[in-house]
């Protein structure tokens, strides 16, 4: 693991911090306030957000609050509704706070700017903290992925640049070592990698997913890994997956090609269709 300094980049203008730095305070939930004229109304999607930071609660991922005073001894939440209901659900009294003082016009400027800039973290970014942080299921990929020569990218790279073994479709991963395990994971990826030319920038969500139910689901082809992985290299892949892509009518792309890739295969092996199947 290395450690990056936080090291200033090129800005093409003048930089002026403010002299007036926020507080940092424990305010009282009961003191929090919602603004409507500019807040977010919790929807079912908003209290489901809610309803997981009350079930994994900790003060490490938290954070902080940012409101600002208004008359009374009350104060304005900017960011952290979600967050600081859950408080309140939990029935802890107080929450961290950073406290700026805004006129009105600029609390709804405020949460108008730090709902824009929020980065989306990629589910490639989500699939390595997961690692980092020791997730069983994400180690239990990794290391499938690691006895079959695959390797996650840590950054979007179009699929015409991969190597042998390299991947995006980190959730497609999850989903196949989620539903049948490691080991399934671990064969059904070898059918690309250690067949032909190891098939590189195939390696996407649909190919998996294709793969991963074939192997999980037959029993005669787990059993025999060699057979299976002598087969996948009969298959011509790009020329399934464009036939696939025409036969579909998008909404059914994936079973189309996971029907295609199941005759490809046990046409290989010789293989009847209705037996093994689990």
């Amino acid at each position: 693991m290395s450690l990056r300094p936080l090291s200033p980049v090129l800005v093409n203008r003048k930089l002026e911090v403010p002299d007036e730095r926020p507080s940092l305070e424990w305010l009282p939930i009961d003191l929090l306030r919602i603004e409507s004229a500019y807040q977010r109304e919790l929807t079912p999607t908003g209290l489901a957000v809610v309803q997981k930071i009350v079930r994994d609660f900790t003060w490490q991922r938290f954070g902080t609050l940012s409101v600002a005073p208004l008359e009374h001894g009350l104060y304005a939440v900017i960011d952290g509704q979600h967050r600081g209901t859950a408080l309140a659900t939990l029935g802890v009294d107080e929450a961290p706070c950073m406290v700026n003082d805004m006129s009105f016009e600029e609390r709804a400027r405020s949460f108008v700017a730090i709902n824009s800039v929020n980065t989306p973290v990629t589910s490639i970014q989500k699939y390595w903290a997961a690692v980092a942080a020791k997730d069983d299921l994400h180690l239990e990929v990794y290391a499938a992925c690691d006895r079959a020569g695959v390797r996650v990218l840590r950054y979007p790279v179009p699929t015409t640049k991969h190597r042998v073994g390299d991947t995006m479709a980190a959730s497609a991963l999850l989903f196949i070592g989620k539903a049948y395990g490691g080991e399934v994971l671990q064969l059904s990826l070898r059918m690309l990698t250690e067949s032909g030319d190891g098939h590189p920038g195939l390696l996407v969500s649909q190919t998996i997913k294709a793969c991963g139910k074939l192997v999980g689901e037959d029993v005669r082809l787990y059993n025999n890994p060699r057979d299976l992985i002598a087969a996948a290299a009969t298959i011509d892949w790009p020329n399934m997956i464009r036939m696939a892509r025409i036969n579909a009518d998008g909404k059914r792309f994936q079973a189309v090609l996971d029907a295609a890739l199941r005759v490809q295969i046990l046409k290989a092996l010789d293989l009847p269709a209705n037996k093994g199947v689990r």
